[in-house]
């Protein structure tokens, strides 16, 4: 599977908590807890797995780091909802979870475009 294809995951994580943001409620499966654990999304699987054969590669670290710091702050947001400050959680959302959620699809096109040898 080609490496971009995993950032689809990730738009999901972020389309399932905006949904529980707008609905005021909760998910089962996406709970602060669950989603704090960087291992257990595809993507997540893939670092740790596969993946790691590329450790020390600047775009693998950048991933890593990107990918942990995302389920971080989307805990963070889970959290936000659970406490039931919407506002908050939108907030947080928007700002620091979309940057993450972006600097993660930049992260994965630099890596494939190495593992590919610039090739899509």
């Amino acid at each position: 599977m080609p490496l971009v294809n995993l950032a689809s995951d990730h738009v999901i994580w972020k389309l399932h908590l905006t949904k529980m943001i707008d609905g005021g409620g909760r998910y089962e499966g996406y709970d602060s807890v669950v989603i704090q654990q960087d291992k257990m999304c595809a993507l997540g699987k893939w670092i740790h797995g596969e993946g790691a054969k590329y450790k020390g590669l600047p775009e693998y670290e950048d991933l890593l780091k990107n990918h942990a710091d995302f389920h971080i702050c989307a805990a963070h947001v889970a959290k936000q909802i659970e406490d039931g400050d919407l506002v908050a959680a939108h907030e947080t959302a928007a700002g620091p979870l979309d940057a993450l959620s972006r600097a993660i699809v930049d992260s994965l096109f630099k890596l494939n475009r190495f593992v590919t040898g610039g090739n899509p």
